[in-house]
């Protein structure tokens, strides 16, 4: 049964356990994203528009160990990990959960400071722009193609 499509409201974190994962040869590897999101449909909308794959099982964790670890009183969290299209069984994937209680967070702009983007490679980015808009998404500026230095 495929789950409704909802518009993203999320923040980003990292954990402890890939901080620490990364220094132990210090070189960073991507394991996965954490993104921490609100509203039903927080999966479907990464599955429909980027081709993402769920990676069971669907987690809740609570206790004072996450209460230690976040900062957060009385932290109760729920989601899912989704494997990042193009790679194969190992590769990275985005890590999406919701707190039971969530802060509102101000509306996007592209000049906020903290997190900014994630970068997914596509075909074609004005056609992943209207899956993403066809599915509640917002663009928060204009598609635009410029040559980059250093890149091809």
């Amino acid at each position: 049964m495929a789950r409704a499509p909802a518009r993203p409201s999320a923040t980003w974190g990292t954990s402890a356990a890939s901080v620490a994962a990364a220094g132990r040869d210090r070189r960073p590897k991507e394991e996965h994203f954490e993104y921490f999101y609100s509203g039903q449909g927080r999966y479907a909308f990464y599955e429909l528009v980027f081709g993402c794959v769920p990676v069971p099982p669907q987690r809740k964790l609570s206790g004072a160990w996450l209460e230690a670890a976040t900062g957060v009183p009385d932290a109760a969290l729920e989601g899912e990990h989704l494997r990042l299209p193009g790679y194969g069984e190992g590769g990275p994937t985005l890590e999406i959960f919701s707190y039971e209680t969530n802060l509102e967070r101000p509306a996007p702009a592209a000049n906020r400071l903290g997190f900014g983007h994630i970068a997914l490679e596509v075909d074609d980015v004005r056609a992943a722009l209207d899956r993403v808009l066809a599915h509640g998404g917002r663009a928060l500026g204009q598609v635009q193609s410029r040559a980059a230095a250093g890149h091809s």
